[in-house]
């Protein structure tokens, strides 16, 4: 799918309320399980009363949404492009009401059970979609009696947990603690069997200890001010902080399935290759393999494999191979192998570039 095709999609997910807030990743993920339907002009697209198991994204054209009643049938709303309509559907298990194609419509539907996989990895979307519902029920219910929209709401709700909040006379003190611990005893004489260095080293890692302990100054405030290069370390928390925002890992995983031949052969290759390109990228095996790990159980799906079979079994060893096996291989694969070439003696540690290590590997 072209990237200009997926921002448009994007969009269009965007405008159902309950997807309004999810992270690019998630959207990511919601965009590549959306399957494109068109239907003729007056063809009826979902009766009331059958399974609900869809939400409908308009991409081109109208939609006559409609409901039974003891006159017949009575119209409720037309929905253009771009719109969308049984979002009902995604949470019920029958249709509240019917959509027939007022035009040529071109439709991307959204599995249900695409829906509750999503839910179920991340549960602060359920908590927003039965937010959104009952924004979109007091709004109907108002638009139903002539009532006037009601003002800006509470702050919405989340399962976020609120950072605690310390005040600076607390880290004033704590601050004071951590230092007057090497202060007070630095002169004293150590105790019998100790120098004098090794004192004043059990002094530090005393007031070290104090520190984690009471936490004066914030954890990543120290790890920065710590840092040799505090610039290289700042770049490289922000390009890991965009690729989890924007889903790029996850993008650019699906790109490289759709590269290869749709068969479980085709799959499994397009799985190693993309993690032998994004392994040099991203340093981190373990998110790597949580990016990947649900790629690979609806692509195991998607291909028909049953749970536990072999065919699944293959596809999940090849995500876990492409995007966790490698990271000794390259460099930058792991966090760890530049530290190992720190340990190693100066005139060995010059052979061992990015090159050099990928040789050697």
């Amino acid at each position: 799918m072209p990237a200009r095709r997926e921002d448009e999609l994007e969009r269009l997910l965007r405008g159902v309320p309950f997807f309004r807030d999810l992270t690019s990743l998630d959207a990511a993920r919601l965009v590549g399980a959306l399957e494109e339907t068109r239907f003729p002009a007056g063809s009826v697209i979902a009766e009331e009363g059958a399974a609900g198991d869809a939400l409908y994204l308009i991409a081109d054209g109208a939609v006559d949404i409609s409901v039974r009643s003891p006159d017949g049938e009575l119209s409720l709303r037309r929905v253009a492009a771009p719109g969308h309509f049984g979002e009902l559907g995604m949470l019920l298990s029958r249709r509240t009401a019917s959509s027939r194609a007022a035009t040529d419509v071109v439709l991307w539907r959204l599995p249900r059970r695409r829906f509750e996989q999503l839910v179920r990895d991340r549960p602060s979307v359920g908590l927003t979609v039965a937010a959104a519902l009952a924004d979109e029920l007091d709004r109907r219910s108002r638009e139903h009696v002539g009532a006037p929209e009601p003002g800006p709401g509470a702050k919405p709700m989340t399962l976020e947990r609120e950072p605690p909040r310390v005040s600076w006379r607390r880290r004033l003190l704590t601050t004071a603690i951590c230092v007057a611990i090497p202060i007070a005893l630095w002169e004293i004489a150590p105790p019998e069997g100790m120098s004098a260095t090794g004192w004043r080293v059990a002094l530090l890692l005393a007031a070290a200890t104090a520190g984690w302990l009471l936490e004066p100054i914030a954890d990543f405030a120290v790890a920065l001010l710590l840092a040799a290069a505090w610039a290289a370390s700042l770049g490289g928390l922000a390009v890991a902080g965009a690729m989890a925002q924007t889903g790029l890992v996850f993008r650019g995983a699906l790109a490289m399935l759709r590269l290869f031949p749709p068969t479980g052969a085709g799959q499994i290759l397009a799985l190693v290759g993309g993690g032998v390109l994004f392994t040099p990228l991203v340093p981190q095996s373990a998110a790597r393999v949580a990016t990947i790990a649900p790629v690979a159980a609806e692509l195991a799906q998607s291909l028909g494999y049953a749970p536990r079979s072999r065919g699944s079994a293959a596809i999940a060893f090849a995500g876990l191979a492409g995007y966790w096996f490698f990271s000794s291989i390259f460099l930058t694969g792991l966090a760890t192998n530049s530290v190992l070439v720190q340990l190693l003696p100066t005139d060995l540690r010059l052979r061992f570039g990015w090159t050099g290590w990928l040789g050697a590997a």
